[in-house]
């Protein structure tokens, strides 16, 4: 439809996932948005669609091809679709920015899914996912803001989907492990190269996990512990749900300061959202009054002299 920019989810590797709509759309569309006009290029011809007019659509240009796609659907009346290297547009891939801008801008849009990696990994992870949180990509750099998304995605009591490159996988699986509260119990399940030629699944322990990954070699050839390169593929991980651990009043005391401490002074927030958010967090397990807790908050807050 002329003027209007669809959202085109294609496959993640496995050139039999792309939906026939989504051929139709590519096939009728004036003009496609990549996140990699080469491998958007490729895509088409094995799909034999052959050339199509392309612009590139990707996280080092939003500022300047967002007003101008929206432009060119206004003006030109152009038919625009969207797509990433792989999988589902806007989700840890370029794409909301330009949604965004379409809600704003008046321009008609049109999701056309399909393949997306963190609903196939959960599809398949054996855990309850009437509910579960997204968080994608970890930050990559070391520091603060990581250690805060590690160590919420530890808190998070319902299954966790994130996104992992192969040289960072084996450092996230540590930092999991260690801020496990069960040492390294909860289950997580780790997909590798999801619907491609050497898919690997693997269901287990955290700390499991890491004995499995790190004992391999890029060609999954087990070799000594220590002695391995660095792993090839995307992963995509599911965290389970996180496990009730008995703990004593003086262990659930000190967790209950320690995640006051970080909603307060990492996260910002103030007592009454932090007493919240705690409370939210540990449940029953905190066993202390939702009153006390805001008030063990706010004596938190309270300069010191």
């Amino acid at each position: 439809m002329p003027g209007t920019i669809y959202f085109v989810s294609t496959p993640l590797g496995n050139l039999g996932d792309i939906t026939l709509r989504a051929l139709d759309v590519l096939r009728g569309v004036d003009l496609i948005a990549s996140e990699d006009t080469r491998t958007t290029g490729l895509l088409l011809k094995a799909l034999g669609l052959g050339k199509k007019p392309q612009v590139s659509h990707h996280q080092h240009n939003i500022q300047s091809r967002v007003p101008d796609l929206i432009r060119r659907a206004q003006e030109e009346r152009l038919s625009i679709a969207v797509v990433s290297d792989a999988g589902t547009p806007g989700v840890s891939d370029p794409g909301s920015e330009l949604a965004a801008a379409c809600w704003t801008a008046g321009v008609p849009l049109v999701p056309v899914p399909g393949a997306c990696a963190a609903v196939a990994a959960i599809s398949i992870a054996g855990f309850p996912s009437t509910e579960f949180t997204f968080i994608g990509f970890l930050p990559s750099r070391s520091g603060k803001v990581r250690q805060a998304e590690v160590a919420k995605a530890a808190r998070e009591e319902r299954p966790c989907i994130l996104y992992e490159s192969p040289n960072r996988i084996l450092r996230t699986l540590t930092e999991l492990r260690e801020a496990d509260e069960t040492g390294g119990g909860r289950l997580v399940l780790v997909a590798r190269e999801l619907t491609k030629l050497h898919e690997d699944l693997y269901r287990g322990t955290l700390t499991e996990a890491l004995a499995h990954f790190g004992g391999k070699d890029e060609q999954g050839v087990s070799v000594e512990a220590g002695a391995f390169a660095p792993l090839r593929g995307e992963f995509t991980l599911v965290l389970g749900p996180r496990p009730r651990v008995a703990r004593s009043q003086e262990e659930v005391s000190i967790a209950v300061r320690a995640m006051l401490w970080a909603c307060l002074e990492e996260d910002g927030m103030s007592a009454s959202e932090a007493a919240k958010a705690v409370s939210k967090a540990l449940g029953k397990e905190a066993r202390l009054a939702k009153s006390d807790m805001y008030k063990l908050a706010v004596e938190m807050k309270k300069p010191r002299s």
